[in-house]
């Protein structure tokens, strides 16, 4: 699994922003949310530098949230017991600059200078790695910083991380959270989030959801459509009934003569199916999932 970088203006406020309310929020949850999503599903590293690590809490220039009263303590440990413990420390050969196309705004001689040699190592010892970009710093569509060691010409692309949804696009949710066995419904409501959160970051799941043991006994055993049963699963919590009847995809209907639903996870010759029931108006239950080949009661 590749490691990681996190650009200067994920860890470093400007004056400025720290003390403009609404963007002090912004920096703070941008700032959490990547931590959070790092620590908890990759097992690689944050590379990191001693020349960095002086910026960050060194006087005579700090961050105004290592000043602020009220944010230095509960950010002093997020960084001790979150951000560190990730960290691997590199020992820069060279104090060259790494080159940077489109540039990046760096509002601190020595932080840029800092993060440029460490860029520099990376470019230079070919490692492709994630790049973990700052509010300000974010490129949209699909435009990509590129970094290229002097005078040697190596150039790097690192995978650019402009919003924290973005780590699960990388994450192979279906391995990593697959049940293996009945009991294991809290790992596959995970993977749910997970999908819910990548999938659909600007919309919540319109319903509560669990899982019947003879659910997870059926899914357990899937091994080849295991993508499309988390998407469609998804992408069902997110639609009314009327929606999901309407949906080319999902075809969701009434199971004829019980007091259930089902949608498709795959279309023809496949035709694998979920059947589900409302436990309440907002609150939906998987009981069975037919995969290909399977009798599905109610055709």
């Amino acid at each position: 699994m590749k490691n990681a970088i996190f650009e200067p203006s994920m860890l470093f406020a400007t004056q400025e922003d720290w003390y403009d309310d609404q963007r002090r929020d912004d920096f703070l949850k941008h700032l959490l949310d990547n931590i959070t999503i790092f620590e908890d599903h990759f097992s690689s590293s944050i590379l990191w530098t001693d020349a960095l690590e002086m910026c960050l809490w060194a006087a005579p220039q700090l961050s105004p949230w290592r000043v602020d009263r009220d944010f230095n303590l509960p950010l002093v440990q997020i960084f001790y017991r979150r951000f560190q413990p990730k960290c691997k420390l590199l020992n820069c050969e060279s104090d060259s600059y790494a080159v940077v196309i489109p540039a990046l705004e760096c509002f601190r001689p020595d932080i840029q200078s800092a993060f440029l040699i460490l860029m520099d190592e990376v470019a230079r010892c070919s490692e492709g790695v994630f790049i973990c970009l700052g509010i300000r710093n974010r490129l949209e569509g699909k435009r990509d910083y590129q970094f290229t060691c002097v005078p040697e010409g190596t150039t790097m692309v690192p995978i650019a991380i402009n919003h924290s949804e973005d780590w699960l696009r990388h994450i192979q949710v279906e391995r990593t959270h697959w049940p293996e066995k009945r009991d294991h419904a809290d790992r596959f409501a995970h993977a749910v989030r997970l999908v819910l959160q990548r999938d659909y970051p600007n919309r919540a799941s319109l319903y509560d959801y669990s899982f019947s043991e003879r659910f997870i006994t059926d899914i357990a055993a899937e091994i080849k459509y295991r993508v499309e049963i988390l998407a469609m699963i998804a992408k069902r919590l997110t639609l009314t009934a009327a929606s999901a009847r309407g949906d080319g995809q999902l075809r969701d209907e009434s199971v004829a003569g019980k007091c259930e639903c089902r949608f498709r996870v795959t279309q023809r010759p496949s035709s694998t199916r979920i059947h589900y029931t409302y436990d309440s108006p907002r609150k939906i239950r998987f009981l069975r999932f037919y995969g290909e080949g399977e009798h599905d009661d109610g055709l």
